[in-house]
Order: structure tokens, then sequence, then C-alpha cells
């Protein structure tokens, strides 16, 4: 399909600057350590979501493509009792009016893209190519051991010698994972999971070998970005993922309805193996560590894990209805602590289905599934690789649904699920 140059130009770009964190924010604190929920935050990337909603290309919908009257009505009643669950509290609402409109804004982009015509070839393609520069930043956070700060990339300052820093350590070696231009390596590990399903699918659909060979090498470098990360939730989520990507299209013969090439799939998986092989084998001790739950950093991430749970369950217990409000959560903790300065950052939940059942409650949990289901469960979805491994990522962190990078990948994920009723990658379609 064809499209304005500019809307073409504009929505490419949103998704390349997805990933950075760069953004204008006002500062905020509890239990005196910085608040991210809490702070008001205005991402670069959202000069370009706001220019393609804008400049979108006229769209002619018939009746069913319109969300009707009463579909609307549990978003009204889910948006009202959000902001009524903080009691009109100013910080409350302050964090949940910005998760608020981080989620609106990837609504609206994501909605604009599908109803215009993006194929979710395209989609994959661009998000794919929005990580390349994330890993060649980690490889070389990696290599000296250092993320260096930069104002304009929206990056910290990370040594790993410092407290808070996410390193491995073994014996005397602390090890900076990596972090790219993320905000927390868990974060970037997540990413990298989906990009690498996608480089993967990219190679088996190329039309040119050429083309399958450059994305069998990018598959390579995002599988030893991703195994530098540490990141175990988005190991998982990566072998589930490409179970599952595997056992679906075997089930639907995709191969003689898309074109897929198992062998160019083939290369591209062992080339990433061969990657992971080689470097993994180099860095087996401190890859190793990360499964020693007796080493002191493991056994402090497992016990803090444990604890972001139970608090979770406790808070709930409290607002089993209506919730606290998105992102507000962290509040609670704090009142109920009685500290006013905690011995560490308090943290969520870490578990995505448990922190938005914290968030929203029973009865905003129910009018969210009665808002969805009519979007995502219409049709069976033709990305049920990427649905899997975002599943994993829910179950182990809380990012995909607390913070602006985790929500923008999921609002990748459904873009893709959603753009298109036929399996993803087909070649016909123009990247």
């Amino acid at each position: 399909m064809k499209f304005a140059p500019a809307f073409s130009i504009c929505w490419r770009l949103a998704v390349l600057a997805l990933p950075w964190q760069t953004r204008w924010f006002s500062d905020a604190t509890l239990a005196g350590w910085p608040w991210e929920q809490g702070r008001l935050s205005f991402y670069v990337s959202w000069v370009f979501i706001l220019a393609t909603i804008l400049i979108r290309p006229p769209i002619k919908m018939n009746r069913s493509a319109h969300i009707d009257g009463w579909r609307r009505l549990p978003l009204f009643f889910l948006l009202t009792a959000t902001f009524l669950a903080t009691a009109f509290d100013p910080s409350a609402m302050r964090a949940v009016g910005q998760w608020w409109l981080q989620v609106f804004l990837l609504v609206f982009f994501c909605v604009t893209i599908i109803r215009s015509g993006v194929s979710a070839r395209q989609i994959a393609t661009w998000t794919a190519i929005s990580l390349i520069p994330h890993v060649a930043l980690g490889y070389w956070q990696y290599a000296i051991q250092n993320v260096i700060g930069h104002p304009w990339l929206g990056i910290a300052t990370q040594l790993p010698e410092l407290p808070g820093v996410s390193v491995v350590e073994h014996g005397a070696y602390r090890v900076l994972r990596m972090y790219g231009g993320f905000p927390h390596p868990n974060i970037f590990g997540g990413w990298l999971a989906v990009g690498l399903l996608l480089s993967i699918w990219l190679a088996a659909t190329a039309s040119t070998k050429w083309r399958a060979l450059a994305w069998s090498c990018c598959s390579a470098a995002m599988s030893v970005a991703l195994l530098l990360t540490y990141a175990r939730g988005a190991w998982i989520a990566v072998v589930v993922g490409f179970i599952a990507l595997v056992i679906g299209h075997i089930r639907t013969n995709v191969r003689t309805s898309s074109g897929v090439s198992f062998s160019l799939a083939a290369v591209a998986l062992v080339c990433s193996m061969i990657a992971v092989g080689i470097v993994g084998y180099s860095q087996r001790d401190h890859l190793l560590a990360r499964f020693d739950p007796s080493a002191r950093l493991e056994a402090k991430s497992l016990e803090s894990r444990a604890a972001s749970l139970e608090e979770g369950w406790k808070i709930f217990r409290r607002h089993p209805f209506f919730g606290t409000g998105p992102n507000a959560e962290l509040l609670e903790l704090a009142a109920s602590s009685k500290q006013h300065v905690a011995s560490a950052p308090l943290e969520p939940p870490h578990n995505t289905f448990l922190l938005a059942l914290v968030d929203l409650g029973l009865i905003g949990v129910l009018l969210l599934i009665i808002f969805l289901s009519p979007h995502l469960f219409k049709h069976p979805p033709p990305t049920t690789h990427l649905l899997a491994c975002l599943l994993i990522l829910s179950l182990f962190d809380h990012y995909p649904w607390s913070t602006w990078s985790g929500q923008a990948l999921v609002a990748i994920i459904f873009s893709l699920t959603l753009a298109t009723k036929k399996p993803l990658g087909l070649p016909t379609d123009p990247t």
C-alpha cells in the first residue's frame, strides 16, 4: 500500500525512537528514593507518535471497524474508577494520569498504523532495525564495563562497583550486565527476546538470500546481546517463543501459504546458536553464577522478588475491588510501611498480572477484559509465539505494565498481532 511520504517517514521514526528513553521530566521521590512512576514525563518518541497520528492518511471504515458505543463504556468506567481509587491524592493522581497518557498514546499510534494499512512485516522489520544501535551500544558497554551516561540519549551512568547497578557477581568479580539504551538489563533482554524472534522470522521469509544472510547475522548479534543481559526471564521467554513459533507453523502448514523457508530459518538459528556457544563458553563462570541461589546477589534478588509478590498480595487484599490506580501501588506500600526513608527503593510486584490486579482490582480487571476481548480474541492470532514470549516476560517482571519502555514493547507485539489476519512475514509485503 502506498502512503503519503510524511506519514511513511513519521511512523518509521516513531518505531525507531520507541526504545530510547530520552525525555523531559519533573522529578519525584518516594520513601527517600527516586520514584519513576511518579515522574511527569514527555518522551522524544512522542513527537513522532503524535505526528503519525495527526498526519495519517484518510481512512474509509465500515461500521464494523468502529468501536461501538457500548464497547466504550467499560473503558470509561475503568478510567473513572482508577482516578476515584486514588482518593484524589495529588501524587497518586499524577502517577495514574501519566500511566493513562502513555497507554492512550500507544493505543492511538497502533490503531493509526494498523488502519492505515501498515503490514505486520513492515512493523517487524523496523522494530528489529530499531534494536541494532542498542545491540552495538550494549557490546561497547560490556567491553569497557561502563555505561557512560548521556542525557540526550536518556542513558544514566552505571558503574559495576557502585551499589544498585545491575551486575553479575562471581567471586571477587562484578560484571556489568548489558543495558543498551534501556533503563535496566531485564527490559533490554525483553526487547531482545522479541527482536530475536522477529529476526529469525524475517530471515525465514526473506525475498533474497542476501537479505536472509543479513537477518541471520542480526539474529546472531541479538542472541549474544540477549545472553549478556543475563536476563533469565528473557532467556526463558525466547525459548518458549521459538517453540511456539515452530509448533504453530508446523500445525498450520505455513510453508505452502506464506513462503516460509525452514532452511533459511535454520541458518539463522544455527548462526545464533554458534555465536551464543562461543561467547557463552568464554563467560561460563558468570552465566553459572546466575543460577546459583546461594550466591549473595542471587539470593538477594530472589528475596526481593518474593517480598515484592508478598507485599503485592497484601495491597490487593486491602483494595480488592478497584485497586490503588495504575502506578500508585508504591504510595500504598510506603504508607503501610510507615517509613519516611526506606532501606532500598520500593518495587512493584515482579509479576505483571498481579500488578494489574493490585492497580485495577477485580472489577477493573474485569472491565479491561470486557473492553479488550472483541479486539484481541475475535480471530486466532498469527503471532502466538510473540504472545507466548510476552506471557513469560510478564510472569517474571512488572515492566510490561509499569514502565514506558515495557508498554511500548507490548504495543509493538499487539500491533503485529492485529496488523493482519495472515501469518506474519508474507514475502510480498514491501518493507
